[in-house]
C-alpha cells in the first residue's frame, strides 16, 4: 500500500479505504497521530490563553507535552463520538471503527503545522510567542510570520476539506458536503456545550 500520509492530501477517500483494510488503523499509527494532535491542542489553547505571560517557555513546552498523553484521547474520543453519531443522524453507514480512524487520520494535515508553523514560530519568537504582548519584531521574524501564517491558514482550509471527504467515506456519502455537514454539526456541539458550561458556571459563582 502507498503512504496514507502522503496520499490523504491527494485523494482522501481512497486512503480512507485503504487504511481500514491494512494495518494502518491499528493503535500502532494511531497512538501517535493521537498525542500529536494532543500537543497542536495544547500550543493552541496556550496561544489563545497567553500562558507565555505566567509561565516560562520550557515549562510550557513541557507541561503541553505531559497534558497531550490525557487530552489527545479524549479529543479523539469526543470526535469519533460526534462523526459517528452526527453522520448516523444523517443516515450515514458508518460504524464506531470507520468514525475513530476517520477522526484520527483526519488530522494529519494539523500535526503537519506542528513542524510547518509552532516550531518555526517557537524558534522566533520564543516565550513572546506565547504572551499578550509579543515583543517587537526584526525583519527576518516579520518575513518569516508573513510566509509561515498564511501557509497555516491554507493548511487548516485543506484540513477542513480532507476532514470533510473522509468524513463522507466513512459514512458512504456520495457527496462531500455532506461529510462537512458532518465536521460542522460536531463542531457546533463543542460551542454549545462550552457555551453551557460558562453559563453554568457564571450562575453558581
Amino acid at each position: 500500500m502507498r503512504n496514507p500520509l502522503l496520499t490523504i492530501w491527494r485523494h482522501p477517500r481512497e486512503t480512507l479505504q485503504e487504511i481500514l483494510d491494512t494495518r494502518w488503523s491499528s493503535f500502532v499509527w494511531l497512538i501517535p497521530i493521537v498525542y500529536l494532535i494532543g500537543i497542536y491542542d495544547m500550543f493552541s489553547l496556550s496561544l489563545r490563553n497567553n500562558t507565555g505571560d505566567t509561565v516560562t517557555l520550557p515549562s510550557l513546552i513541557i507541561l503541553s507535552f505531559i497534558f497531550a498523553i490525557f487530552w489527545g484521547p479524549m479529543s479523539w474520543g469526543l470526535d469519533s463520538l460526534l462523526y459517528w453519531g452526527m453522520g448516523r443522524i444523517l443516515r450515514g453507514t458508518g460504524e464506531w471503527r470507520e468514525s475513530s480512524v476517520a477522526a484520527g487520520w483526519s488530522k494529519v494535515p494539523l500535526i503537519i503545522t506542528l513542524f510547518t508553523y509552532w516550531l518555526p514560530m517557537i524558534l522566533l519568537y520564543g516565550r513572546g510567542f506565547f504572551q499578550t504582548e509579543t515583543p517587537p519584531q526584526s525583519l527576518l521574524q516579520g518575513i518569516f510570520t508573513l510566509i509561515l501564517y498564511p501557509l497555516w491558514i491554507a493548511i487548516f482550509v485543506y484540513y477542513v476539506y480532507i476532514t470533510s471527504q473522509i468524513l463522507a467515506e466513512a459514512h458512504e456519502f456520495e457527496s462531500g458536503w455532506k461529510g462537512f455537514l458532518v465536521y460542522i454539526l460536531s463542531k457546533l456541539v463543542y460551542i454549545i456545550a462550552l457555551l453551557f458550561i460558562f453559563v453554568l458556571y457564571e450562575l453558581v459563582s
